[in-house]
Protein backbone atom coordinates (compact mmCIF):
# COMPACT_ATOMS: atom_id res chain seq x y z
CA UNK A 1 0.00 0.00 0.00
CA UNK A 2 1.15 3.55 -0.71
CA UNK A 3 -0.30 7.01 -0.23
CA UNK A 4 0.29 9.91 -2.56
CA UNK A 5 -0.48 13.56 -1.86
CA UNK A 6 -0.92 16.08 -4.67
CA UNK A 7 -0.54 19.72 -3.59
CA UNK A 8 -1.74 22.43 -5.98
CA UNK A 9 -0.66 25.93 -4.93
CA UNK A 10 -2.81 28.27 -6.99
CA UNK A 11 -3.28 32.01 -7.09
CA UNK A 12 -6.35 31.95 -4.84
CA UNK A 13 -6.31 28.65 -2.97
CA UNK A 14 -3.93 25.86 -2.00
CA UNK A 15 -5.48 22.42 -2.31
CA UNK A 16 -4.32 18.96 -1.42
CA UNK A 17 -5.71 15.53 -2.18
CA UNK A 18 -4.42 12.26 -0.76
CA UNK A 19 -5.00 8.95 -2.54
CA UNK A 20 -4.40 5.51 -1.11
CA UNK A 21 -3.23 2.89 -3.59
CA UNK A 22 -3.69 -0.76 -2.69
CA UNK A 23 -2.79 -3.85 -4.67
CA UNK A 24 -5.80 -3.67 -6.99
CA UNK A 25 -7.49 -0.32 -6.35
CA UNK A 26 -7.12 3.30 -5.39
CA UNK A 27 -9.37 5.71 -3.53
CA UNK A 28 -9.41 9.24 -2.19
CA UNK A 29 -8.82 9.45 1.57
CA UNK A 30 -8.46 13.22 2.08
CA UNK A 31 -9.27 16.46 0.26
CA UNK A 32 -8.52 19.81 1.87
CA UNK A 33 -8.05 23.41 0.80
CA UNK A 34 -7.34 26.86 2.19
CA UNK A 35 -7.85 30.27 0.60
CA UNK A 36 -4.54 32.15 0.72
CA UNK A 37 -4.89 34.63 -2.19
CA UNK A 38 -1.26 34.29 -3.13
CA UNK A 39 -1.62 36.67 -6.08
CA UNK A 40 -3.34 39.39 -4.04
CA UNK A 41 -1.95 42.89 -4.71
CA UNK A 42 0.91 41.59 -6.89
CA UNK A 43 0.40 44.62 -9.12
CA UNK A 44 2.26 45.39 -12.34
CA UNK A 45 5.55 44.75 -10.57
CA UNK A 46 4.50 41.08 -10.18
CA UNK A 47 5.82 40.65 -6.65
CA UNK A 48 4.41 38.10 -4.21
CA UNK A 49 3.67 40.19 -1.13
CA UNK A 50 4.86 39.23 2.40
CA UNK A 51 1.33 38.79 3.78
CA UNK A 52 0.42 36.38 0.97
CA UNK A 53 3.67 34.47 1.37
CA UNK A 54 3.07 34.15 5.11
CA UNK A 55 -0.43 32.75 4.53
CA UNK A 56 0.91 30.24 2.01
CA UNK A 57 3.72 29.04 4.29
CA UNK A 58 1.34 28.62 7.22
CA UNK A 59 -1.04 26.55 5.06
CA UNK A 60 1.72 24.36 3.64
CA UNK A 61 3.03 23.59 7.12
CA UNK A 62 -0.42 22.43 8.18
CA UNK A 63 -0.67 20.30 5.04
CA UNK A 64 2.69 18.71 5.81
CA UNK A 65 1.51 17.78 9.29
CA UNK A 66 -1.50 16.08 7.73
CA UNK A 67 0.79 14.21 5.33
CA UNK A 68 2.88 12.95 8.23
CA UNK A 69 -0.14 11.83 10.23
CA UNK A 70 -1.58 10.13 7.13
CA UNK A 71 1.79 8.42 6.53
CA UNK A 72 1.97 9.73 2.98
CA UNK A 73 4.77 8.06 1.01
CA UNK A 74 4.91 10.39 -2.02
CA UNK A 75 4.20 14.11 -2.32
CA UNK A 76 3.78 15.83 -5.69
CA UNK A 77 3.73 19.63 -5.17
CA UNK A 78 2.95 21.93 -8.11
CA UNK A 79 2.23 25.62 -8.42
CA UNK A 80 0.63 27.68 -11.14
CA UNK A 81 -0.06 31.24 -12.35
CA UNK A 82 0.89 33.47 -9.41
CA UNK A 83 4.28 31.85 -8.89
CA UNK A 84 4.74 31.36 -12.63
CA UNK A 85 4.71 35.12 -13.30
CA UNK A 86 6.26 36.32 -10.03
CA UNK A 87 9.48 38.28 -10.28
CA UNK A 88 10.46 36.93 -6.86
CA UNK A 89 9.60 33.37 -7.85
CA UNK A 90 12.93 31.77 -6.94
CA UNK A 91 13.20 33.53 -3.59
CA UNK A 92 9.69 32.36 -2.73
CA UNK A 93 10.34 28.76 -3.80
CA UNK A 94 13.59 28.69 -1.83
CA UNK A 95 11.78 29.92 1.28
CA UNK A 96 9.05 27.32 0.84
CA UNK A 97 11.59 24.50 0.50
CA UNK A 98 13.59 25.71 3.48
CA UNK A 99 10.56 25.95 5.78
CA UNK A 100 8.48 22.98 4.60
CA UNK A 101 10.83 20.67 2.70
CA UNK A 102 8.59 20.92 -0.37
CA UNK A 103 10.25 21.47 -3.74
CA UNK A 104 7.51 22.82 -5.98
CA UNK A 105 7.33 22.29 -9.71
CA UNK A 106 6.14 25.40 -11.54
CA UNK A 107 3.69 24.34 -14.22
CA UNK A 108 3.60 26.21 -17.51
CA UNK A 109 0.24 27.39 -18.76
CA UNK A 110 0.23 24.54 -21.28
CA UNK A 111 1.01 21.97 -18.58
CA UNK A 112 -1.71 23.38 -16.35
CA UNK A 113 -4.27 22.96 -19.13
CA UNK A 114 -2.94 19.51 -19.99
CA UNK A 115 -3.21 18.09 -16.46
CA UNK A 116 -6.69 19.53 -16.12
CA UNK A 117 -7.61 17.73 -19.33
CA UNK A 118 -6.11 14.45 -18.07
CA UNK A 119 -8.34 14.76 -15.02
CA UNK A 120 -11.38 15.43 -17.21
CA UNK A 121 -10.71 12.53 -19.58
CA UNK A 122 -10.56 10.18 -16.59
CA UNK A 123 -13.89 11.53 -15.36
CA UNK A 124 -15.94 11.67 -18.57
CA UNK A 125 -16.46 9.43 -21.60
CA UNK A 126 -17.01 12.35 -24.00
CA UNK A 127 -15.10 12.19 -27.27
CA UNK A 128 -14.95 15.93 -28.02
CA UNK A 129 -15.30 19.14 -26.06
CA UNK A 130 -13.74 22.20 -24.45
CA UNK A 131 -12.40 22.44 -20.91
CA UNK A 132 -12.15 25.60 -18.84
CA UNK A 133 -10.11 25.73 -15.64
CA UNK A 134 -10.62 29.06 -13.86
CA UNK A 135 -7.94 29.82 -11.33
CA UNK A 136 -7.28 32.93 -9.32
CA UNK A 137 -4.65 34.30 -11.72
CA UNK A 138 -5.15 32.46 -15.01
CA UNK A 139 -7.74 30.52 -16.98
CA UNK A 140 -6.79 27.49 -19.06
CA UNK A 141 -8.88 26.56 -22.08
CA UNK A 142 -8.34 23.31 -23.98
CA UNK A 143 -10.03 21.67 -26.94
CA UNK A 144 -10.01 17.90 -27.20
CA UNK A 145 -11.00 15.84 -30.22
CA UNK A 146 -11.34 12.05 -30.12
CA UNK A 147 -10.13 12.30 -26.49
CA UNK A 148 -6.81 13.84 -27.56
CA UNK A 149 -5.58 17.37 -26.86
CA UNK A 150 -6.10 19.48 -29.98
CA UNK A 151 -5.49 23.08 -28.86
CA UNK A 152 -4.88 24.91 -25.60
CA UNK A 153 -4.23 28.38 -24.26
CA UNK A 154 -3.49 29.86 -20.86
CA UNK A 155 -5.32 33.17 -20.52
CA UNK A 156 -3.64 35.80 -18.29
CA UNK A 157 -6.69 36.35 -16.12
CA UNK A 158 -8.53 34.51 -13.38
CA UNK A 159 -11.39 35.24 -11.02
CA UNK A 160 -9.15 37.08 -8.56
CA UNK A 161 -6.98 39.11 -10.95
CA UNK A 162 -9.97 40.04 -13.12
CA UNK A 163 -11.77 41.32 -10.04
CA UNK A 164 -8.76 43.37 -8.97
CA UNK A 165 -8.35 44.86 -12.47
CA UNK A 166 -12.00 45.78 -13.07
CA UNK A 167 -13.31 46.57 -9.62
CA UNK A 168 -15.80 49.47 -9.76
CA UNK A 169 -15.77 51.62 -6.57
CA UNK A 170 -19.21 52.96 -7.46
CA UNK A 171 -20.73 49.47 -7.50
CA UNK A 172 -19.97 48.25 -3.97
CA UNK A 173 -16.51 47.26 -5.11
CA UNK A 174 -17.83 44.73 -7.60
CA UNK A 175 -16.50 44.40 -11.14
CA UNK A 176 -17.82 46.51 -14.00
CA UNK A 177 -19.78 43.90 -15.93
CA UNK A 178 -19.71 45.80 -19.22
CA UNK A 179 -15.93 46.33 -19.14
CA UNK A 180 -15.23 42.71 -18.16
CA UNK A 181 -17.48 41.39 -20.94
CA UNK A 182 -15.73 43.56 -23.53
CA UNK A 183 -12.30 42.45 -22.36
CA UNK A 184 -13.24 38.75 -22.33
CA UNK A 185 -14.95 38.89 -25.71
CA UNK A 186 -11.80 40.33 -27.25
CA UNK A 187 -9.54 37.82 -25.47
CA UNK A 188 -11.49 34.80 -26.74
CA UNK A 189 -11.82 36.23 -30.27
CA UNK A 190 -8.03 36.31 -30.43
CA UNK A 191 -8.10 32.49 -30.29
CA UNK A 192 -9.76 31.57 -33.62
CA UNK A 193 -9.79 27.84 -32.87
CA UNK A 194 -12.31 28.51 -30.10
CA UNK A 195 -15.03 29.90 -32.37
CA UNK A 196 -14.10 27.49 -35.18
CA UNK A 197 -15.16 24.49 -33.07
CA UNK A 198 -18.58 25.70 -32.02
CA UNK A 199 -21.36 23.56 -30.60
CA UNK A 200 -19.25 21.33 -28.33
CA UNK A 201 -19.94 20.94 -24.60
CA UNK A 202 -17.86 22.95 -22.15
CA UNK A 203 -16.48 21.10 -19.13
CA UNK A 204 -15.69 23.39 -16.22
CA UNK A 205 -13.02 22.78 -13.58
CA UNK A 206 -12.08 24.57 -10.40
CA UNK A 207 -13.72 26.17 -7.39
CA UNK A 208 -15.43 28.98 -9.31
CA UNK A 209 -17.26 26.55 -11.58
CA UNK A 210 -18.23 24.27 -8.71
CA UNK A 211 -19.61 27.23 -6.72
CA UNK A 212 -21.68 28.43 -9.69
CA UNK A 213 -23.13 24.94 -10.02
CA UNK A 214 -23.78 24.67 -6.28
CA UNK A 215 -25.65 27.98 -6.32
CA UNK A 216 -27.81 26.73 -9.19
CA UNK A 217 -28.52 23.42 -7.45
CA UNK A 218 -29.71 25.33 -4.38
CA UNK A 219 -31.88 27.66 -6.46
CA UNK A 220 -33.76 24.80 -8.15
CA UNK A 221 -33.82 22.43 -5.16
CA UNK A 222 -31.67 19.78 -6.85
CA UNK A 223 -31.85 16.59 -4.78
CA UNK A 224 -28.23 15.36 -4.96
CA UNK A 225 -25.21 17.19 -3.56
CA UNK A 226 -22.88 15.88 -6.24
CA UNK A 227 -20.80 18.23 -8.37
CA UNK A 228 -19.25 15.84 -10.87
CA UNK A 229 -21.17 15.64 -14.15
CA UNK A 230 -23.77 18.16 -13.01
CA UNK A 231 -25.17 19.74 -16.17
CA UNK A 232 -26.33 23.30 -16.82
CA UNK A 233 -27.74 24.61 -20.07
CA UNK A 234 -26.54 27.95 -21.45
CA UNK A 235 -29.84 29.49 -20.34
CA UNK A 236 -29.37 28.17 -16.80
CA UNK A 237 -25.81 29.55 -16.70
CA UNK A 238 -27.07 32.96 -17.84
CA UNK A 239 -29.85 32.98 -15.26
CA UNK A 240 -27.46 32.06 -12.46
CA UNK A 241 -24.87 34.71 -13.43
CA UNK A 242 -27.59 37.37 -13.75
CA UNK A 243 -28.89 36.44 -10.30
CA UNK A 244 -25.40 36.72 -8.81
CA UNK A 245 -24.96 40.11 -10.49
CA UNK A 246 -28.17 41.36 -8.86
CA UNK A 247 -26.92 40.72 -5.32
CA UNK A 248 -24.83 42.95 -3.10
CA UNK A 249 -21.56 41.77 -1.58
CA UNK A 250 -23.30 41.26 1.78
CA UNK A 251 -26.08 39.22 0.13
CA UNK A 252 -23.50 37.11 -1.73
CA UNK A 253 -21.80 36.27 1.56
CA UNK A 254 -25.10 34.74 2.73
CA UNK A 255 -25.95 33.03 -0.58
CA UNK A 256 -26.52 29.27 -0.14
CA UNK A 257 -23.99 27.29 -2.14
CA UNK A 258 -21.37 30.05 -2.33
CA UNK A 259 -18.22 29.93 -0.23
CA UNK A 260 -17.91 33.20 1.69
CA UNK A 261 -14.29 33.66 0.62
CA UNK A 262 -15.41 33.70 -3.02
CA UNK A 263 -18.19 36.28 -2.57
CA UNK A 264 -16.15 39.12 -4.03
CA UNK A 265 -14.69 37.21 -7.00
CA UNK A 266 -17.56 34.91 -8.06
CA UNK A 267 -19.10 37.36 -10.52
CA UNK A 268 -15.85 37.78 -12.45
CA UNK A 269 -15.44 34.01 -12.58
CA UNK A 270 -19.01 33.58 -13.77
CA UNK A 271 -18.47 36.09 -16.56
CA UNK A 272 -15.48 34.05 -17.78
CA UNK A 273 -17.73 30.98 -18.07
CA UNK A 274 -20.50 32.92 -19.77
CA UNK A 275 -18.18 34.63 -22.25
CA UNK A 276 -16.42 31.43 -23.27
CA UNK A 277 -19.75 29.64 -23.79
CA UNK A 278 -20.79 32.46 -26.08
CA UNK A 279 -17.48 32.39 -27.95
CA UNK A 280 -17.61 28.64 -28.67
CA UNK A 281 -21.43 28.44 -28.74
CA UNK A 282 -21.38 25.69 -26.12
CA UNK A 283 -24.91 24.37 -25.51
CA UNK A 284 -24.15 23.12 -22.02
CA UNK A 285 -21.75 23.36 -19.10
CA UNK A 286 -20.69 20.11 -17.42
CA UNK A 287 -19.06 20.29 -14.01
CA UNK A 288 -15.94 18.22 -13.44
CA UNK A 289 -15.02 16.96 -10.00
CA UNK A 290 -11.59 16.19 -11.44
CA UNK A 291 -8.95 18.81 -12.11
CA UNK A 292 -5.19 19.33 -12.10
CA UNK A 293 -4.68 17.32 -8.92
CA UNK A 294 -6.53 14.30 -10.27
CA UNK A 295 -4.75 14.67 -13.60
CA UNK A 296 -1.38 14.51 -11.84
CA UNK A 297 -2.56 11.50 -9.84
CA UNK A 298 -3.71 9.59 -12.92
CA UNK A 299 -0.38 10.30 -14.63
CA UNK A 300 1.45 8.91 -11.58
CA UNK A 301 -0.88 5.92 -11.34
CA UNK A 302 -0.56 5.10 -15.03
CA UNK A 303 3.23 5.24 -14.84
CA UNK A 304 3.38 3.05 -11.73
CA UNK A 305 0.62 0.63 -12.73
CA UNK A 306 0.35 0.78 -16.55
CA UNK A 307 -2.10 -2.13 -16.77
CA UNK A 308 -4.61 -0.80 -14.23
CA UNK A 309 -6.36 1.99 -16.19
CA UNK A 310 -8.48 0.78 -19.12
CA UNK A 311 -9.33 2.83 -22.20
CA UNK A 312 -12.99 2.63 -21.15
CA UNK A 313 -12.97 5.00 -18.16
CA UNK A 314 -16.41 3.87 -16.96
CA UNK A 315 -15.46 0.21 -16.87
CA UNK A 316 -12.11 1.10 -15.33
CA UNK A 317 -13.85 2.76 -12.37
CA UNK A 318 -16.38 -0.08 -12.10
CA UNK A 319 -13.49 -2.53 -11.77
CA UNK A 320 -11.81 -0.20 -9.26
CA UNK A 321 -14.96 -0.14 -7.12
CA UNK A 322 -15.23 -3.93 -7.32
CA UNK A 323 -11.69 -4.30 -6.01
CA UNK A 324 -12.11 -1.65 -3.31
CA UNK A 325 -15.33 -3.22 -1.97
CA UNK A 326 -13.87 -6.74 -2.26
CA UNK A 327 -16.49 -8.00 -4.68
CA UNK A 328 -16.13 -11.62 -5.80
CA UNK A 329 -15.00 -10.91 -9.37
CA UNK A 330 -15.79 -14.35 -10.78
CA UNK A 331 -19.32 -14.32 -9.39
CA UNK A 332 -19.97 -10.70 -10.42
CA UNK A 333 -18.79 -11.20 -13.99
CA UNK A 334 -20.77 -14.42 -14.26
CA UNK A 335 -23.94 -12.73 -13.00
CA UNK A 336 -23.32 -9.97 -15.54
CA UNK A 337 -22.94 -12.57 -18.29
CA UNK A 338 -26.20 -14.28 -17.33
CA UNK A 339 -28.01 -10.93 -17.02
CA UNK A 340 -26.96 -9.83 -20.48
CA UNK A 341 -27.93 -13.20 -22.00
CA UNK A 342 -31.41 -12.85 -20.50
CA UNK A 343 -31.63 -9.22 -21.66
CA UNK A 344 -30.65 -10.08 -25.23
CA UNK A 345 -32.93 -13.10 -25.58
CA UNK A 346 -35.89 -11.24 -24.07
CA UNK A 347 -35.45 -8.15 -26.26
CA UNK A 348 -38.66 -8.88 -28.24
CA UNK A 349 -40.51 -8.74 -24.91
CA UNK A 350 -38.97 -5.60 -23.37
CA UNK A 351 -38.00 -3.53 -26.48
CA UNK A 352 -35.08 -1.91 -24.63
CA UNK A 353 -31.83 -0.93 -26.32
CA UNK A 354 -28.08 -0.55 -25.82
CA UNK A 355 -28.27 2.23 -23.23
CA UNK A 356 -30.45 0.11 -20.92
CA UNK A 357 -28.22 -2.92 -21.54
CA UNK A 358 -25.23 -0.85 -20.43
CA UNK A 359 -26.96 0.11 -17.17
CA UNK A 360 -27.80 -3.53 -16.48
CA UNK A 361 -24.19 -4.51 -17.10
CA UNK A 362 -22.82 -2.04 -14.54
CA UNK A 363 -25.51 -2.87 -11.98
CA UNK A 364 -24.78 -6.60 -12.35
CA UNK A 365 -21.07 -6.11 -11.71
CA UNK A 366 -21.62 -3.82 -8.71
CA UNK A 367 -24.67 -5.34 -7.02
CA UNK A 368 -22.61 -6.81 -4.15
CA UNK A 369 -20.59 -3.71 -3.13
CA UNK A 370 -22.77 -3.13 -0.06
CA UNK A 371 -21.91 -6.50 1.45
CA UNK A 372 -18.50 -5.17 2.51
CA UNK A 373 -20.20 -2.41 4.51
CA UNK A 374 -22.49 -4.89 6.24
CA UNK A 375 -24.19 -8.10 5.15
CA UNK A 376 -27.32 -7.02 6.98
CA UNK A 377 -29.27 -4.59 4.81
CA UNK A 378 -26.55 -4.89 2.17
CA UNK A 379 -29.00 -3.74 -0.53
CA UNK A 380 -29.38 -0.38 1.22
CA UNK A 381 -25.61 -0.03 1.45
CA UNK A 382 -25.19 -0.97 -2.22
CA UNK A 383 -27.75 1.67 -3.17
CA UNK A 384 -26.01 4.39 -1.14
CA UNK A 385 -22.50 3.52 -2.33
CA UNK A 386 -23.46 3.53 -6.01
CA UNK A 387 -25.56 6.68 -5.81
CA UNK A 388 -22.66 8.59 -4.23
CA UNK A 389 -19.71 7.11 -6.13
CA UNK A 390 -18.13 9.16 -8.92
CA UNK A 391 -18.53 6.82 -11.89
CA UNK A 392 -17.14 8.42 -15.08
CA UNK A 393 -19.44 8.44 -18.07
CA UNK A 394 -22.67 8.18 -16.10
CA UNK A 395 -25.05 11.11 -15.73
CA UNK A 396 -26.69 11.67 -12.35
CA UNK A 397 -29.85 10.00 -13.66
CA UNK A 398 -27.91 6.99 -14.94
CA UNK A 399 -26.05 6.66 -11.65
CA UNK A 400 -29.38 6.67 -9.81
CA UNK A 401 -30.78 4.04 -12.18
CA UNK A 402 -27.74 1.78 -11.72
CA UNK A 403 -28.07 2.09 -7.93
CA UNK A 404 -31.78 1.21 -8.07
CA UNK A 405 -31.27 -1.75 -10.43
CA UNK A 406 -28.40 -3.16 -8.38
CA UNK A 407 -30.08 -2.88 -4.98
CA UNK A 408 -33.86 -3.11 -5.44
CA UNK A 409 -35.93 -6.25 -5.14
CA UNK A 410 -39.47 -5.01 -5.87
CA UNK A 411 -41.54 -2.03 -6.99
CA UNK A 412 -42.17 -0.89 -3.41
CA UNK A 413 -38.45 -0.52 -2.72
CA UNK A 414 -37.87 1.21 -6.08
CA UNK A 415 -40.53 3.80 -5.23
CA UNK A 416 -39.22 4.29 -1.70
CA UNK A 417 -35.63 4.90 -2.77
CA UNK A 418 -36.42 6.97 -5.85
CA UNK A 419 -39.00 9.24 -4.18
CA UNK A 420 -36.53 12.03 -3.23
CA UNK A 421 -35.06 12.11 -6.74
CA UNK A 422 -38.09 12.40 -9.01
CA UNK A 423 -36.57 15.56 -10.53
CA UNK A 424 -33.93 13.34 -12.17
CA UNK A 425 -36.22 10.65 -13.51
CA UNK A 426 -38.39 10.20 -16.57
CA UNK A 427 -41.97 8.88 -16.34
CA UNK A 428 -40.96 5.55 -17.88
CA UNK A 429 -37.99 4.96 -15.55
CA UNK A 430 -39.91 3.04 -12.89
CA UNK A 431 -40.91 0.34 -15.37
CA UNK A 432 -37.40 0.30 -16.85
CA UNK A 433 -35.81 -0.20 -13.42
CA UNK A 434 -38.33 -2.87 -12.46
CA UNK A 435 -37.69 -4.96 -15.58
CA UNK A 436 -33.92 -4.72 -15.32
CA UNK A 437 -34.09 -5.46 -11.59
CA UNK A 438 -36.05 -8.65 -12.27
CA UNK A 439 -33.53 -9.76 -14.88
CA UNK A 440 -30.68 -9.17 -12.41
CA UNK A 441 -32.53 -11.04 -9.65
CA UNK A 442 -32.90 -14.03 -11.97
CA UNK A 443 -29.20 -13.93 -12.92
CA UNK A 444 -28.25 -13.84 -9.24
CA UNK A 445 -30.58 -16.77 -8.55
CA UNK A 446 -28.91 -18.79 -11.32
CA UNK A 447 -25.59 -18.46 -9.49
CA UNK A 448 -26.96 -18.57 -5.97
CA UNK A 449 -24.32 -21.06 -4.83
CA UNK A 450 -21.52 -19.00 -6.42
CA UNK A 451 -20.39 -22.20 -8.13
CA UNK A 452 -21.05 -21.10 -11.72
CA UNK A 453 -22.60 -24.54 -12.28
CA UNK A 454 -25.22 -22.82 -14.42
CA UNK A 455 -22.82 -21.89 -17.17
CA UNK A 456 -25.28 -20.21 -19.47
CA UNK A 457 -28.93 -19.37 -19.99
CA UNK A 458 -31.08 -19.02 -23.08
CA UNK A 459 -34.71 -18.09 -23.70
CA UNK A 460 -37.09 -19.55 -26.26
CA UNK A 461 -40.04 -17.34 -27.14
CA UNK A 462 -43.21 -18.74 -28.69
CA UNK A 463 -46.27 -16.52 -28.78
CA UNK A 464 -46.96 -15.46 -25.21
CA UNK A 465 -44.90 -18.29 -23.75
CA UNK A 466 -41.24 -17.98 -22.76
CA UNK A 467 -39.01 -20.86 -21.70
CA UNK A 468 -35.89 -20.02 -19.72
CA UNK A 469 -33.33 -22.82 -20.14
CA UNK A 470 -30.47 -23.17 -17.67
CA UNK A 471 -27.35 -24.75 -19.19
CA UNK A 472 -25.65 -26.53 -16.30
CA UNK A 473 -22.64 -28.80 -15.92
CA UNK A 474 -24.30 -30.75 -13.09
CA UNK A 475 -27.83 -31.88 -12.26
CA UNK A 476 -27.26 -30.72 -8.66
CA UNK A 477 -28.82 -27.27 -9.05
CA UNK A 478 -31.86 -27.51 -6.80
CA UNK A 479 -30.83 -24.36 -4.96
CA UNK A 480 -30.68 -22.34 -8.18
CA UNK A 481 -33.92 -23.87 -9.53
CA UNK A 482 -35.83 -23.12 -6.34
CA UNK A 483 -34.86 -19.45 -6.27
CA UNK A 484 -35.35 -19.03 -10.02
CA UNK A 485 -38.88 -20.49 -9.90
CA UNK A 486 -39.81 -18.06 -7.15
CA UNK A 487 -39.17 -15.23 -9.62
CA UNK A 488 -41.34 -16.53 -12.47
CA UNK A 489 -44.45 -14.69 -11.30
CA UNK A 490 -42.50 -11.42 -11.41
CA UNK A 491 -41.50 -12.18 -15.00
CA UNK A 492 -45.11 -12.95 -15.93
CA UNK A 493 -46.31 -9.61 -14.56
CA UNK A 494 -43.48 -7.45 -15.84
CA UNK A 495 -42.91 -8.87 -19.31
CA UNK A 496 -46.34 -10.34 -20.00
CA UNK A 497 -47.27 -13.89 -20.97
CA UNK A 498 -46.22 -17.04 -19.20
CA UNK A 499 -42.69 -17.98 -18.17
CA UNK A 500 -41.30 -21.44 -17.46
CA UNK A 501 -37.83 -22.56 -16.42
CA UNK A 502 -35.96 -25.80 -16.95
CA UNK A 503 -32.43 -27.16 -16.82
CA UNK A 504 -30.30 -28.77 -19.48
CA UNK A 505 -27.12 -30.60 -18.55
CA UNK A 506 -24.24 -29.84 -20.89
CA UNK A 507 -20.94 -31.69 -21.17
CA UNK A 508 -18.69 -28.72 -21.67
CA UNK A 509 -18.46 -25.11 -20.70
CA UNK A 510 -20.18 -22.91 -23.26
CA UNK A 511 -18.23 -20.03 -24.67
CA UNK A 512 -19.24 -16.73 -23.16
CA UNK A 513 -19.87 -13.80 -25.53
Amino acid sequence: MEKIAIIDMGSNTIRMVIFEINQDSYHLVDDTKETVRLSESMGPERILKPASVKRALSTLKRFMKLCRSRQVTTIVPVTTAAVRIAENQQDFLNTVEAETGLRFRVLSGHEEGYYGLVGVLNGFSLQDGFTLDIGGGSSEVTLFRSRKLSDSVSMPFGALTLTESYRDPEQDGRVSIYDVRQYLRSAFLNQPWISANHGLPLIGLGGTVRNIARIHRNLIGYPIEIAHNYEMSKTQVDETINYIASLSYKELQQLPGLSKERADIILAGGLIIQSLMEACKAPQLLISGNGIREGLFYEYYQQRYPQKLAADVTMSEVENLMHYYKVDHSHAHHVAHLSLRLFDDLSPRHKMGESERRLLHFASLLHDVGVTVSFYEWQKHTYYVLLHSKIPGLTHRERLLVALIAASKNKKKIREWSAPYQMLLKPEDEELVLRLTIILLMARALDRSLSMDVQDVTCKLSGKETKIIMHTVTPDIELELKEARELLEKFDKSFGGRFEISAKVVEKVMDKP
